[in-house]
Parts: structure tokens; C-alpha cells; sequence
């Protein structure tokens, strides 16, 4: 039997290592959301009902949220 041995001192530090960034997520940052879990499966049912993604759904009512902000402020 043999014994893999981890030299961490060998592994090349967070910045040096490559990096894969996925297409599309080229331009945006990560939004961690806490949400209660009932509000979380109506979101996620009501997604796959309007054949979108979450992701969309989200971006849509951020967007729709600034807009609005934008005209109170006018």
C-alpha cells in the first residue's frame, strides 16, 4: 500500500494558479442571498413555470427595483 503525500509548499498559491471563468458569468459578480425556504421554492417553482432560470428572474427584479428607485429620485 502505498501513501500519497501532499507538499503543500509545491502547490502553486491562489494568484498563481489558472483560473476558468465560465462565459457566461464574463462581466458579473457573485450576490450571495440568503432566502426564507418557502420563498425559495415559490421562486424556483415559479421559474420552471415561466420556463427562465432564476438567475433571470433575479437579474429582472434588481433591474426593475433601480428603475423605479431611479424615477423616485427624479
Amino acid at each position: 500500500m502505498t501513501t500519497a503525500i501532499l507538499d503543500l509548499a509545491m502547490s502553486p498559491k491562489k494568484d498563481q494558479r489558472e483560473s476558468y471563468l465560465q462565459p457566461s458569468r464574463d462581466g458579473k459578480k457573485a450576490l450571495l442571498l440568503w432566502l426564507p425556504e418557502d420563498l425559495h421554492k415559490k421562486l424556483k417553482l415559479a421559474a420552471v413555470e415561466d420556463e427562465t432560470s432564476m438567475q433571470e428572474v433575479g437579474e429582472r427584479v434588481f433591474r426593475d427595483y433601480l428603475a423605479k428607485r431611479a424615477k423616485r429620485k427624479d
